[in-house]
């Protein structure tokens, strides 16, 4: 087992390399000029190069990269032009609440989506399957945005049960944050919610034309263990890689929403710095983002091989 992590582990930093030369040369050749924009349009062309030599911006692009780089593999993401602060600094401090985010739309999703795929696959054909399925489809049609603001205009300026937009951290108590989380992670989870929907109950439907789930009901199992013990845990495998791809989509489709809810997480952190062309904060948060992406597929193809351990044989 610990061979097949060390192969996962192995096999992701291809894939951070390739993201880590990618963002920082669609950075570069994106036009704008960070040191312009830092000190205005007044600015002569003298005062522009001096900060661009100072900042490190007129040295050849490869020569850039294997400075970042370099820090990258010691730990140090650069420093923030605009923000005057470390870049790993300015991301740990606002990937938190993105963090959070995710995880509660992440489990409003999984605890909306995998019931419900459940029961379509047993009631498949039936007035309830198709209503999931109804359901699957305008969840997946809905822009999160738009969710996001008809439920402010329902719970916020309708009811008035919970505020529009801000964000409490879970230290200042579990009432206040779960007041300012649910909106947005809700707006987030609907679509994600429907995907996994729609793969669980794909995936219970072909467990359940299988040989041994007849065998189990001739022997007169009862529904539930037949479901839990040898339908969820055959069919797992699919369910597992659409919620681990659904926690990837959730962490970018916060930035939308962060916008919407006035959310102070990493969208807007994102935001800020492509509008000022801060490119080591842009480059700290994709790169970021990327690791904690790589990290969730290995846990998955970690739960894949105590799952299935055919998979650690294959691998």
């Amino acid at each position: 087992m610990l061979r097949f992590i060390f192969r996962r582990i192995i096999a992701g930093i291809p894939v951070l390399f390739v993201v880590s030369v990618v963002v920082f040369l669609i950075m570069h050749l994106t036009p704008g000029d960070p040191a312009a924009t830092m000190l205005g349009p007044e600015a002569s062309p003298t005062d522009v190069d001096a900060l661009r030599h100072q900042l490190g911006l007129d040295q050849p692009i490869l020569t850039q990269y294997a400075v970042w780089i370099e820090g990258v593999l010691r730990g140090d993401l650069g420093q923030s032009i605009f923000l005057h602060k470390a870049v790993a600094a300015a991301v740990g401090e606002q990937i938190q609440p993105t963090l959070y985010l995710a995880l509660v739309a992440e489990l409003i999703a999984v605890l909306i989506g995998v019931p419900a795929g459940i029961i379509a696959a047993h009631k498949q054909g039936r007035s309830t399957d198709l209503l999931v399925i109804a359901g699957a489809v305008l969840g997946t049609s809905l822009p999160s945005f738009l969710l996001g603001l008809l439920l402010i205009l329902v719970f916020s300026v309708g009811l008035q049960w919970l505020p529009s937009a801000g964000y409490r951290p879970p230290d200042q108590g579990i009432g206040p944050f779960l007041s300012t989380i649910i909106l947005p992670a809700l707006a987030l989870a609907v679509m994600q919610a429907a995907l996994i929907a729609r793969m669980t109950r794909t995936s219970v439907i072909e467990v359940l034309h299988q040989n041994y789930v007849t065998v189990a009901q001739a022997k007169g199992l009862d529904g539930r263990t037949i479901t839990f013990k040898h339908v969820l845990r055959n069919g797992a495998l699919p369910i597992l890689t659409v919620v681990a791809q659904s926690f990837g989509l959730l962490l970018s489709g916060a930035i939308v929403i962060e916008t919407v809810f006035n959310v102070p997480g990493i969208g807007q952190l994102t935001i800020n710095a492509i509008s000022r062309r801060d490119y080591p904060v842009i480059q700290g948060v994709v790169l970021t983002t990327a690791t904690i992406y790589v990290l969730i597929n290995l846990v998955v193809d970690v739960l894949y091989g105590v799952l299935d351990p055919r998979v650690r044989v294959k691998a």
